[in-house]
């Protein structure tokens, strides 16, 4: 047999069940509409691209077994500026070569 607490707390986490699908459709349409408009659509479209390109960066270092630190010392600039890289910022084609490079990798493009 259930406790009282246990019921209380069962009905009040299918209240919050509840309240989030809500808040979620809430947010589910706002992003429609945001998505909407083409400059925004293409902006996250952009993001995401960086995104992975940095994911990538950030797996070669791995790979390499080299810091953070390391890799800013074989490319001649600071840690804080390969963080903000490996989180997609200040990502040029120069950039992701001089990284890769530094890292004992090469940069192939493709066409999809």
């Amino acid at each position: 047999m259930k406790k009282k607490y246990d019921i209380a707390l069962i009905n009040e986490l299918r209240g919050l069940k509840g309240g989030f699908a809500k808040e979620y459709e809430k947010q589910s349409e706002s992003r429609k509409k945001f998505l909407a408009d083409t400059k925004n659509r293409e902006s996250v479209e952009r993001a995401k691209i960086a995104l992975e390109v940095a994911e990538k960066l950030y797996h070669a270092r791995k790979r390499a077994g080299l810091t953070q630190s390391q890799l800013a010392e074989r490319l001649h600039t600071s840690q804080a500026s390969l963080a903000r890289i490996e989180k997609g910022a200040n990502l040029s084609l120069f950039t992701i070569t001089a990284y890769a490079g530094a890292c004992g990798k090469h940069v192939k493009i493709n066409f999809v």
